[in-house]
């Protein structure tokens, strides 16, 4: 996932976030590496500068669902960096029971025809 936001008077620094597959996390502060770490935790804080703003991010995931807020100076910047991927997650994840459902109906089904198949080669066999 990237995003790309700027903070400050007069947006003038840009700030890039890229989290990665395999927990890769970098971040670019006016296009020069800041953070670069390789990470599984399901919750956590990175902290960095940008010019004289403190940037602090916060993610806490779980398997359904995840939040990456954004504050600088101490105030709440962004809610949700990645709002458009987390909608995009919620909407994969609602569609989950209904692949679970059909994937048991076509196990019993192929259960119940190799039963059948069984049964009669037992009758005529």
């Amino acid at each position: 996932m990237k995003k790309i936001f700027f903070i400050g008077e007069n947006n003038d620094h840009k700030i890039a976030v890229h989290f990665g597959f395999a927990g890769k996390e970098m971040i670019y502060v006016n296009d020069v590496l800041v953070h670069e770490k390789r990470s599984l935790s399901m919750k956590e804080s990175i902290n960095f500068k940008a010019g004289d703003h403190d940037v602090k991010i916060d993610m806490a995931s779980n398997l359904k669902e995840w939040t990456c807020q954004v504050f600088v100076d101490g105030s709440l910047y962004i809610q949700e960096l990645f709002d458009e991927e987390l909608m995009k997650h919620k909407k994969r994840v609602a569609f989950f029971p209904k692949y679970i459902k059909f994937l048991i109906i076509v196990v019993v089904v192929v259960l119940l025809f190799a039963f059948l198949k069984g049964f009669y080669s037992g009758l005529t066999g």
